[in-house]
């Protein structure tokens, strides 16, 4: 992906979605991935490691994906890890709401494998810039 980027993690509850995102950022993106189920999971391996890079699903149990991307913040009040949200209702309005939230992209469901990776490496490219 780039060579900045060692690890993402990615939170979805669908285990489909899970390893066709992991296989993609593993293969074309050359980068460690961790797997996430829930918000919550995603927030215990938050406490614990850093990540370069998080792809957050919108819909997923316990916490959504904008709940948990608010509570990020509130328990890591530096926050500054890009974050791509995946998302299966990819209305206007949804998009915005969730880039006015912080979110570096959002990604429509159904996705082509190459074409996240490319769209994952133009976030932190970006990211990157700014920094």
């Amino acid at each position: 992906m780039n060579q900045t980027v060692r690890s993402v993690l990615v939170v979805d509850d669908d285990e489909s979605i899970r390893a066709i995102v992991n296989l993609s950022i593993r293969t074309y993106g050359k980068c460690a991935v961790t797997l996430a189920a829930s918000g919550r999971e995603a927030l215990e391996l938050l406490q614990r490691r850093h990540f370069d890079l998080i792809v957050l699903d919108v819909m997923i149990p316990e916490m959504d994906g904008p709940a948990t991307l608010r509570e990020i913040r509130r328990q890591h009040p530096n926050f500054r890890t890009p974050v791509a949200f995946l998302t299966a209702k990819a209305q206007t309005s949804d998009s915005a709401s969730l880039l006015e939230l912080g979110a570096s992209e959002v990604i429509s469901k159904p996705f082509d494998p190459r074409a996240l990776v490319d769209t994952l490496c133009r976030i932190v490219k970006a990211d990157h810039a700014e920094s």
